[in-house]
């Protein structure tokens, strides 16, 4: 038998074959090894088998291996998909996840879904047992109190009996304090409880029940703060600082509102603009010019009423429609309010407050609303006998606004008197309303200013941060210059810290506070200051002058890892697996080939 024949029909066909199971038998094991190694992983669990409707929990997914890159978690949930991310040389990462509404079942899925750099694992899915939504309330649909008064507040749950898990909720001030926690579920379905207000408490004074698990207000209710002290609104303040404040009523018109703005634009002064519902509903745009100019926004209620003949519900609706309105619209409270015509009394004050607003009436009557009142002697109204504390009432549709606001700014000015918001001319706590409106702080307080109250003591401001580019925390120092602005602090306080600085705790606003804005790089930084060997608090700041600004250190190039290679100067980069992917497909590629070819050339001897 020649030999040519015997290579061609048995030799070369099973050299063939062979090459070919050895391409899968050798190659398969190696691909399938460098998937392992490469693709880890993913085990999803949870941080709570049951919850409340609306609550939080957590979703963690766990690699078996570190990540090669920051890798996206596709969870497939109840409506929208979710995405955990796992950061880089992390084994784990987590999602909070807000508990849809109760339905019946009461359960919720989450389930891996496929994804680039990661295999699920046997654990891929896991269930939530939701229960239904608690119905909290409060028995009264407001209280009334009497500062330094123990008050009784009555809490119940509606629904107790579905709670089968207990549910903590908290009693709060609508500052964010906490008063007190309480359990509800099962057999826990109402709680009476007392508590003392502080002789200074607060306006506006409201209660909420808090669903910690939820992270939201459940109920709220007002409480009206009858104080003997507060029995008037306020017509002048006693101040120690060269403030006043100018106001702008604003009812049914919008006549010279846009000339105001820019008039004030020009002497750089902020006012107060008291608007009717009327005036919101029916100038939308500018009421929010009013704002986007840096003045505040008071309420001068829904309809312009005389509020004294008014049901105490009247009142309150009256004032809590407007606030809720420009809370909706900017995200900001009202804190001041002005009665129409100004009419008032002891029970309206009480209930605005219960509203949130403290009433604001006026020391000065520019008479600008009069059509026939000279110019003259508007200006006369608006600058004689000025004083610390003064308060202007004005109009934004005033007929001889044009001719009489420059003149009345300037005399203001000539006078030294600085021109402030309302809001910001008042004492917001530890204060008194005399018979003649004048409020006034209480006995045992006084105002003073941080340099007089630090005297030749120079704290350092330490300006910690970290720049866009570089996460490390960055320090950099300045001397504190000492605020002009006056502080409120308790006479036994003063004292102490004159004797003593390093026991101040006055919080300063940041941009009085230093120099110059601090900026570090990109980002905003945070000053803390720090009056003594433990006394500090923070603030933020908008920038540093004067002190070199911190640069980040230029980025050293990082080593180039087996399981990172970016490697051969390809314009992208390739993980370890999918180079060993591209490497196998090659070797199986050429044997695939070349088994192929020995085939071809068999069959043609």
């Amino acid at each position: 038998m020649s030999c040519k024949p015997f290579l061609s029909q048995y030799i070369l066909p099973k050299t063939a074959a062979v090459m070919l199971l050895l391409s899968f038998f050798l190659l398969y094991p190696l691909s399938f090894s460098a998937y392992a190694a490469g693709e880890p992983a993913v085990t999803l669990t949870v941080s709570d088998e049951t919850v409340h409707s609306g609550a939080f929990f957590t979703l963690n997914a766990a690699l078996s291996a570190p990540a090669s890159g920051n890798l996206n978690i596709a969870v497939a949930g109840e409506s929208d998909p979710l995405s955990i991310v796992i950061p880089k040389g992390k084994t784990s990462g987590r999602l909070e996840v807000r508990a849809g509404e109760y339905k019946k079942g009461g359960r919720e899925t989450y389930a891996l879904s496929a994804g680039a750099g990661y295999a699920p694992s046997d654990s891929s899915e896991v269930s939530v047992t939701v229960l239904p939504k608690p119905q909290l309330s409060f028995y009264a649909d407001h209280y009334t109190a009497s500062p330094g008064q123990n008050l009784a507040v009555n809490l119940k749950c509606l629904n107790a009996a579905e709670l089968t898990l207990p549910l903590d909720i908290s009693l709060r001030l609508a500052d964010g304090t906490v008063i007190d926690h309480f359990e509800f579920g099962g057999d826990k379905a109402s709680y009476s409880y007392k508590f003392k207000l502080s002789e200074d408490c607060a306006i506006p004074y409201s209660l909420v029940m808090y669903n910690e698990a939820a992270k939201k207000k459940a109920a709220q209710v007002p409480v009206k703060i009858t104080d003997l002290n507060r029995q008037k609104g306020i017509y002048r303040v006693d101040t120690k600082e060269k403030k006043i404040a100018i106001s702008f009523d604003c009812g049914f018109n919008n006549l010279y509102t846009q000339y105001i703005l820019d008039t004030l634009d020009e002497y750089n002064i902020k006012c107060t603009f008291f608007v009717t519902g009327v005036f919101v509903a029916g100038f939308p745009d500018m009421l929010e010019e009013i704002y986007k100019r840096g003045h505040e926004i008071g309420n001068h209620t829904a309809h312009h009423k005389s509020l004294p003949k008014m049901t105490e519900e009247q009142v309150y609706e009256e004032v809590k429609s407007v606030n809720d309105k420009i809370y909706k619209k900017f995200g900001v409270m009202p804190k001041v309010m002005r009665p129409p015509y100004g009419s008032g009394n002891f029970n309206v004050h009480n209930i605005t407050r219960m509203a949130g607003c403290e009433v604001i009436y006026w020391s000065h009557d520019s008479h600008d609303w009069m059509p026939d009142c000279p110019a003259k002697e508007i200006i006369e109204r608006s600058t004689k006998n000025i004083q610390n504390g003064s308060i202007i009432l004005c109009h934004n549709s005033a007929p001889k606004t044009k001719q009489t606001l420059h003149a009345v700014l300037d005399r203001y000015k000539e006078m030294g008197y600085e021109v402030v918001p309302v809001s910001e001319l008042i004492y917001h706590n530890y204060f008194t309303i005399d018979k003649l409106g004048i409020q006034k702080l209480k006995p045992d307080y006084d105002q003073v200013k941080p340099a007089e109250l630090m005297g030749d003591y120079h704290p350092v401001i330490k300006v910690t941060g970290a720049s866009a580019d570089d996460a490390s925390p960055v320090t950099l120092q300045l001397g504190a210059v000492w605020s002009e602005k006056m502080v409120v602090m308790s006479k036994s306080d003063i004292a102490k810290v004159k004797s003593d600085p390093s026991l101040v705790k006055v919080t300063y606003d940041g941009g009085d506070s230093v120099a110059a804005p601090v900026r570090q790089g990109d980002g905003i930084g945070t000053a803390t200051f720090t009056f003594g060997r433990d006394v500090s608090f923070t603030a933020e700041v908008t920038a540093l002058e004067d002190v070199d600004v911190y640069v980040p250190p230029a980025e050293k190039p990082a080593a180039v890892s087996s399981s990172d290679a970016s490697s051969f100067g390809l314009p992208f980069a390739l993980s370890g697996h999918r180079l060993q992917y591209l490497l196998n497909g090659f070797v199986i590629v050429c044997l695939a080939a070349g088994s192929l070819l020995m085939l071809a050339k068999s069959r043609r001897r």
